[in-house]
Formats: C-alpha cells, structure tokens, sequence
C-alpha cells in the first residue's frame, strides 16, 4: 500500500517507510490496513494521471493486494513482537522489491 501511495503522488512518500505510519501498522494492523484499503481506488486513479509508468507500476501493485489479505478476510487487531519484526522485515523486502523494479516512479 505504501508503494501504491508513492507511485500515486502522495506528499512525504518516505512517511510510512520511516515514520509514525510504520509505527501504527506494526502495532494496529487492522485498523491501518483497513484504512489504506478505502484509499486504493483514489490512488490507483492518482497513478494512471501521472503517466504509462505510474499507471503500470500501480497496477502491478493493486494486483499483490489480495495477496497482503489473510485467509477469511480477518485481520489481526495487534501483533506480538515477533510478528512485528517480521511485518517490519516484509515490508522492507517489498518496498525493495518495488523499487527495484519501478524505481523511476518510486520517488
């Protein structure tokens, strides 16, 4: 989600990646997932007015949501500390991933 925030043109792309938002999603996952989630068509649409790269980059994106979704839909209201580094280890894989792949539209 972060990833299709950037490629959308959303101000202080480096935010969830080193801040507050980070913060909140390791501990309340839930409730920011759930968040993030309502904002995707804004996004997406965001991309697409940016250009042919944007647009491909936020489709690959909005494509891996699913994927991000456990089993049924529910998500964890919290996470143990344990999973938190492991969410924290996950993302920084993805957003590497995403920038390697779509670096131009990445920042």
């Amino acid at each position: 989600m972060h990833a299709l925030r950037v490629i959308s043109g959303r101000p202080d792309p480096g935010r969830l990646a080193g801040g507050s938002g980070l913060y909140d999603a390791q501990r309340f996952p839930e409730r920011e997932l759930n968040e993030q989630l309502a904002r995707v068509g804004k996004r997406l649409r965001a991309a697409h007015t940016r250009g042919v790269e944007h647009a491909a980059a936020a489709a690959e994106v909005f494509r891996s949501i699913p994927d991000h979704v456990p089993a049924g839909g529910r998500l964890p209201t919290g996470l143990t500390k344990e999973a938190q580094e492991e969410f924290l280890l996950g993302f920084r894989t993805g957003l590497d991933q995403y920038e390697t792949e779509h670096g131009a539209v990445m920042k």
